[in-house]
């Protein structure tokens, strides 16, 4: 059965393609935002009713230097699926070993050493790139992790640094009705400081997808911004012959948070003291995007790993 939301989302679809972009092109934007949302209330009214989750995807992680949340990270997305490969590269902490031990415990799961160093993101050697230094860039690292996963079977993005929340997670997996579509998830980051987290911001969608495993190639996308400021960075494009461009991704509901500055190579360049509260923060929250029991569930990991520091 087809629900609101799905029938939704094929109508705004349909009017998008119609739609001339030099036509009120600010409001075109709005609508396109507002594909393929799926809220709160849409899970809740699936769970009611009756959904099922069909798709075991292929776990697909990169990790440097991430040992003070690998674990968690993988045990929180264990539930998701049994198998997957986990590249690392240049750890100088106790992530090989945490990575070794967990596919010691978990045998669908690959460790694989990517030896080669990396050329820092927002590099400007981006732009100077020669034949034969793809196996030194972002893009070429990802690639050789993306190229041990089977083809024709569904990957799902993740990063050692983000703790998830299966439950939600599960019932985005349900969303999924032919190979042709995918899911961005939105991801909440936050810091911490001063015996407390802080939230740096939200982002959905983001750069953490499912996606069937055809057609896809990392490369490497640097130039200018608008301010003058140079950035580069990995993208993932769909070369496929015949594909076509991808419909737009399903959006559901925050089922992760990220903690990008528990690195020890990594620093904030920002004043986080400034930062609103994490309470503060789900006090004033979208109810359409932040369930109960999400929050529930952030609160009581954050204050676990407060105890733990």
């Amino acid at each position: 059965m087809v629900k609101l939301y799905q029938r939704k989302r094929d109508v705004l679809r349909v009017g998008l393609a119609l739609w001339p972009r030099i036509l009120f092109p600010a409001k075109r934007q709005i609508i396109k935002s507002e594909c393929g949302l799926v809220t709160v209330k849409d899970r809740y009214d699936d769970i009611v009713g009756e959904h099922e989750t069909v798709v075991e995807p292929w776990v697909f992680m990169r990790v440097k230097n991430e040992g003070k949340t690998l674990r968690k990270s993988l045990e929180t997305i264990e539930p998701i699926s049994k198998r997957g490969v986990i590249g690392y590269n240049e750890c100088t902490d106790d992530s090989e070993d945490i990575i070794l031990a967990w596919c010691k415990e978990h045998p669908g799961y690959i460790p694989f050493k990517y030896d080669y160093e990396i050329i820092p993101v927002n590099s400007e050697k981006y732009a100077k790139l020669r034949k034969g230094d793809e196996k030194h860039t972002l893009a070429g690292y990802y690639q050789a992790v993306l190229d041990l996963i089977p083809k024709d079977e569904w990957i799902i993005k993740v990063d050692g640094d983000h703790i998830h929340y299966p439950n939600i997670i599960k019932h985005a997996l349900s969303l999924l009705r032919n190979e042709r579509e995918w899911i961005s998830f939105s991801r909440l980051n936050l810091i911490r400081v001063d015996g407390q987290y802080k939230v740096i911001s939200y982002v959905r969608p983001d750069d953490h997808y499912m996606i069937f495993n055809r057609g896809l190639n990392f490369v490497n996308v640097c130039g200018k911004k608008k301010d003058g400021s140079f950035f580069a960075h990995e993208a993932l494009r769909c070369f496929g012959k015949g594909l076509g461009a991808l419909p737009p991704p399903w959006k559901p509901e925050c089922s992760n948070i990220h903690l990008p500055f528990e690195k020890s190579y990594r620093s904030a360049p920002f004043n986080a003291t400034k930062l609103l509260n994490l309470d503060d923060f789900f006090n004033y929250c979208d109810v359409r995007q932040f369930s109960r029991e999400f929050i529930e569930a952030v609160k009581r990991d954050t204050n676990l790993m407060l105890n733990k520091m």
